[in-house]
């Protein structure tokens, strides 16, 4: 991997730690939906089957941000 790709893996691996810390659902959406976007960036941008795939297997959040900064 190049140095962004890991820079991206370490932010999405770390969302998910701050997921499973999280207190309330919305934190914990939140943090799954953030770190899904982190995963984005790793993909090719011509939305692959693949791509498609693998984002079923993320949690879906709520929709909703608890608006607390962390």
């Amino acid at each position: 991997m190049n140095d962004l790709s890991d820079e991206y893996l370490k932010q999405a691996l770390e969302c998910e730690r701050m997921a499973k810390n999280s207190i309330t659902e919305q934190d914990r959406a939140t943090w799954l939906r953030l770190a899904q976007e982190w995963m984005r960036l790793l993909r090719p941008t011509h939305g692959t089957e693949t791509a498609q795939a693998d984002q079923k297997d993320w949690p879906s959040g709520s929709g909703e941000d608890s608006g607390t900064s962390h």
